[in-house]
């Protein structure tokens, strides 16, 4: 089962390099790194970055970074495209933490700009040396984050409202999404098997009913055939 880390002090993402040089396959090497992997490939806009801000162990949150993305995620490197070297500000440990407070790190970049890359994978990858703010265990550094925020557009239709897996949904509920980069319509289909919908076409939608080309992102029911 795969758990996805929280943002309180037990629950946070906090790694530590025992010294064994593990990397993830196709990027740079350094104390630790993590990666995100998102459901499709997104032009990704900002990075926004909570650093580790459990009290009196602030100083295990990441400082100097590489970050790296990709949309296929392979171990090659030529898959991988370095975005840049960035150093993160150290958290305040004060309960009402703001990403983009500097007062302990001036020279923080915790808003990070992608430009409008497109991306399916990134790698954030911690400096050998001055990868932390000095958090230790014994011999070894940890290395910590609390929280990060993507913004990115998909160049499909996501973000359904209702949500996905969503039960008891009132009849009058209006079906809504977000459109993709650049489309000019979304095909929408509805049917009662899951396994039927996923595999009906314009061609071929037996038993599933489709709607083409609606020209929002909602669904209106007079274009359905």
């Amino acid at each position: 089962m795969s758990v996805l880390p929280g943002n309180r002090w037990h629950t946070a993402w906090l790694t530590i390099d025992d010294g064994s040089g593990a990397i993830n396959p196709g990027t740079e090497t350094g104390g630790a790194w993590i990666r995100y992997e998102f459901d499709s490939i997104y032009e990704v806009g900002e990075l926004w970055v909570w650093n580790s801000n459990q009290a009196t162990a602030d100083n295990r949150g990441l400082k100097d970074v590489s970050i790296e993305y990709s949309t296929t995620g392979g171990s090659d490197s030529s898959e991988w495209t370095k975005l840049g070297d960035f150093q993160f500000a150290r958290a305040t440990g004060a309960a009402d933490y703001a990403h983009d407070d500097y007062n302990n790190s001036p020279s923080g970049e915790n808003e990070v700009d992608f430009g409008g890359v497109d991306a399916k994978y990134v790698v954030i990858t911690a400096n050998s040396a001055g990868g932390n703010w000095g958090g230790m265990d014994g011999p070894y550094y940890l290395y910590g984050l609390s929280e990060v925020r993507f913004f990115a557009t998909s160049y499909v239709a996501s973000w359904p409202e209702p949500e996905d897996n969503s039960n008891d949904v009132a009849l009058e509920t209006i079906l809504r999404w977000t459109g993709g980069i650049d489309a000019v319509g979304h095909d929408v289909y509805f049917g009662t098997d899951k396994p039927e919908v996923l595999s009906a076409t314009r061609g071929s939608h037996i038993n599933v009913d489709l709607s083409v080309s609606q020209p929002d992102a909602n669904y209106s029911p007079v274009l359905e055939y």
